[in-house]
């Protein structure tokens, strides 16, 4: 739907908890790896299911990385932020 390309119907199935990599975009970040998602906590949801080694990178252009946003307990910061000239490493890691 929507023209986005999906897995096949008859693709493998792989539990969220041996996922070791998780490429999270968001409408905003900080340096220590706050995440702004857009409200509906699709992302944390996913996130709180993770295993705790997974690495979380956000992806964003260099605008979208801020000095501060507010963050819910339930929030998990990004270990990293992948934007298109570099790689930042939070506080988190």
């Amino acid at each position: 739907p929507f023209g986005l390309a999906e897995p096949m119907p008859d693709s493998p199935v792989v539990p969220i908890e041996e996922i070791e990599l998780f490429l999270c975009p968001g409408m905003a970040f900080t340096h220590s790896g706050k995440r702004l998602g857009r409200g509906k906590g699709y992302y944390d949801r996913a996130l709180s299911h993770s295993h705790s080694e997974s690495l979380r990178v956000g992806v964003c252009f260099r605008e979208q990385v801020l000095p501060e946003l507010p963050m819910d307990p339930h929030d998990l910061p990004m270990h990293f932020l992948a934007t298109p000239d570099e790689l930042i490493a939070s506080q988190q890691r």
